[in-house]
């Protein structure tokens, strides 16, 4: 399950993330699980490892957006 303490061992700024959420953990946490799904998460992941970075930007905006 995923926790604010996980997330935190991986390396995440949950401190700002939670921010954004009026320190709503429940809502944060419910944000956070969806991004991998997502197939702009996808796209952007593909881009970083293919060093294209205009395809990166597009997605990591798209991302941002939904």
């Amino acid at each position: 399950m995923l926790s604010i303490d996980k997330l935190k061992e991986m390396g995440v700024d949950t401190v700002t993330g939670l921010s954004r959420c009026v320190n709503n953990e429940s809502l944060y946490l419910r944000l956070v699980s969806m991004v991998p799904g997502n197939q702009s998460f996808k796209a952007l992941y593909d881009s970083v490892n293919k060093s294209d970075f205009d395809e990166a930007f597009k997605a990591a905006h798209a991302l941002k957006g939904f």
